[in-house]
C-alpha cells in the first residue's frame, strides 16, 4: 500500500510540475535577434529575400543537406515561394507577403504539423557604412497545456540560437560580396 501512496504521490507532483511550466512558459512565439554587418542593405536584402540563396546560410537548411525545397515565384516580390519537407527539421511553406526594396520583407509560415501561422520579418536598416539586420518572429498564442513543452524542451532558446546562427551566416556571406 505504500508503493500505491508512493506512486500517487509522485504522479501528482509530476502533474503539478508541469501546470508550473505551462503557466511559465511562453503564450506565443515571439522573438527578435539582429546583427550589425559590414555591407550594404542592397547586398543583405538579396541574400534575405531570395529563396533560392537561403541554403547559404539558413540554420535548418545548414542542419539538414537532404531537405528538399521547390521554390516558386520572384525573388524579392510578394509571392515568392518556398515548400521544404524534411525528416529532421519538419515540413512546410514560407511566402514573401509584403516588401519594401532594400528595408524589410516578411514573410507568412506554416508548418505541416501546426494549424497556426507565423510571420517572420527581416528589417534591414542603414547605419553608416554598415547595415543592422534584425530577424524577428510572430507566432499564434501557444496553447496552455503545450507551453510546458516548450519549457521542457526550450523551444525558444533553440529557435533564438538558430536565428542567431543564421544572423552570423547571413553576415559572412554578406561580407564576402563587399
Amino acid at each position: 500500500m505504500k508503493i500505491v501512496k508512493f506512486l500517487v504521490m509522485g504522479f501528482v507532483v509530476v502533474i503539478a510540475v508541469y501546470v508550473v511550466m505551462c503557466i511559465l512558459g511562453p503564450k506565443s512565439f515571439q522573438t527578435e535577434k539582429s546583427i550589425v554587418v559590414n555591407a550594404s542593405p542592397q547586398t543583405v536584402f538579396a541574400l534575405t529575400s531570395d529563396f533560392n540563396k537561403w541554403s547559404k546560410w539558413s540554420p535548418w537548411q545548414q542542419k539538414d543537406a537532404q531537405m528538399k525545397n521547390m521554390i516558386s515565384g520572384n525573388p524579392g516580390e510578394i509571392g515568392h515561394k518556398m515548400i521544404w519537407e524534411s525528416e529532421s527539421q519538419g515540413s512546410g511553406e514560407q511566402e514573401i507577403v509584403e516588401v519594401k526594396l532594400d528595408e524589410m520583407i516578411k514573410t507568412k509560415l506554416s508548418f505541416k504539423d501546426w494549424d497556426e501561422v507565423s510571420y517572420a520579418s527581416f528589417f534591414i536598416t542603414p547605419q553608416g557604412e554598415s547595415t543592422k539586420v534584425s530577424w524577428t518572429m510572430e507566432g499564434s498564442e501557444i496553447p496552455f497545456m503545450m507551453r510546458g513543452m516548450m519549457v521542457a524542451f526550450n523551444a525558444m532558446g533553440t529557435l533564438e540560437e538558430d536565428y542567431e546562427q543564421g544572423l552570423s551566416s547571413i553576415k559572412k556571406l554578406s561580407e564576402e560580396v563587399r
